[in-house]
């Protein structure tokens, strides 16, 4: 299976100290490379995680926490990953939002890439599932 990894772009995969989502990422990524997934990441250029890899900023995006460099990453990740990958599991904040109002996920795709959105912020299941709804509708029921 082709699998698209989406970072957030605010620190390096694996990272350098703190970050606990982007140590899940690079986890995943070898885990999943490990079992023969093709596995391409998108996230910043000072990553070294050993698969393919793909970004929009070459450092960190600062200040951490801007939506506006969020949603260039975001963006900029579902074109890149559009019609190279099976599936795509964005662990950012904006991603599934982004991607099911836009319908970047199959742009250029001869069928959509499906989407997982991943909730690693200390959300609980249902809490996770009730936010994403009342942000992106339908699109994030069907990406449980």
């Amino acid at each position: 299976m082709r699998i698209g990894l989406i970072a957030p772009p605010w620190i390096p995969v694996p990272p350098p100290g703190y970050g606990g989502t982007e140590e899940v990422i690079d986890n995943l990524a070898r885990g999943l490379t490990a079992l023969g997934h093709d596995v391409v990441l998108f996230t910043v250029g000072e990553s070294a995680c050993p698969v393919p890899r793909q970004w929009l900023f070459a450092s960190p995006a600062e200040p951490m926490g801007d939506r506006s460099k969020e949603a260039a990453h975001v963006l900029a990740a579902y074109e890149a990953l559009a019609g190279e990958v099976d599936i795509i599991h964005d662990h950012t904040g904006l991603g599934l939002v982004l991607a099911g109002r836009r319908g970047r996920a199959s742009r250029g795709a001869s069928r959509p890439a499906g989407r997982l959105a991943a909730g690693h912020r200390g959300e609980d299941r249902r809490a996770c599932r009730a936010r994403l709804l009342r942000e992106a509708g339908p699109a994030a029921a069907r990406a449980r």
